[in-house]
């Protein structure tokens, strides 16, 4: 499976948008910069697995169900 960084961070941006969240507050809940996530949310940066682990349990979503709405997103 191809992992788009770019697709991935816009779907990160609308999660956390859908929840009201600050870009500080999902960074502080999944242990991340600012600086960090501001660069995965522009696609500059690709999210290491971990991460990715954590904002999907944070979102009440599996893993497995982020990758399938990022790789849909293209679409």
């Amino acid at each position: 499976m191809y992992y788009d960084i770019v697709n991935s961070g816009e779907r990160i941006k609308e999660l956390r948008a859908a929840r009201r969240m600050t870009r500080q507050q999902l960074a502080e809940q999944i242990g991340l910069s600012v600086d960090a996530l501001r660069e995965i949310e522009a696609g500059v940066n690709g999210a290491k697995i971990d991460t990715l682990i954590s904002i999907a349990e944070l979102f009440h979503i599996s893993l497995r169900v982020y990758l399938h709405l990022c790789k849909n997103r293209k679409n």
